[in-house]
């Protein structure tokens, strides 16, 4: 997939995640968080999406460092399968919980309405506790 077709997708994510944001005035040279002012919660859904869209697993020390569009269609460029060739398919576990069966799986776009729909309903503190602790941070205030 050519570069130009890789950008498009992605700006087509973006769309999703950032409805109403013009995503024709994004720059492809400039970190997206700045431009569309994405909180740490729609970058893990940008990155989601994105890795569902491609088929490609992006690793969340890897997504920290594709900060600009031209960085993440580089990426998905190198990394994306071969037409024609199965994409990869996503991790999934299976769990029995209190003798329910549980299948746990990465966000996937489709995904992204119940998501937000979950954020909006908590409460303030938890809302900010969630997108700006890190995981080790939550549990010591726990």
């Amino acid at each position: 997939m050519e570069t130009t077709a890789i950008r498009s997708a992605v700006l087509g994510v973006i769309s999703t995640i950032a409805p109403g944001f013009d995503v024709l005035s994004i720059r492809a040279d400039r970190p997206l968080r700045q431009q569309i002012e994405l909180d740490s919660m729609d970058w893990l859904n940008l990155v989601a999406g994105v890795s569902e869209r491609f088929a490609v697993e992006i690793p969340e020390r890897e997504a920290a460092q594709l900060q600009t569009l031209d960085a993440l269609a580089a990426k998905l460029a190198a990394r994306a399968p071969a037409a024609g060739k199965a994409p990869m398919p996503l991790p999934c576990t299976q769990h029995r919980i209190d003798g329910v069966d549980v299948r746990l799986r990465p966000m996937q776009a489709a995904d992204l309405p119940l998501e937000a729909d979950f954020v909006r309903h908590l409460l303030a503190q938890s809302r900010y506790d969630r997108s700006l602790l890190t995981p080790s941070e939550r549990r010591r205030r726990s």
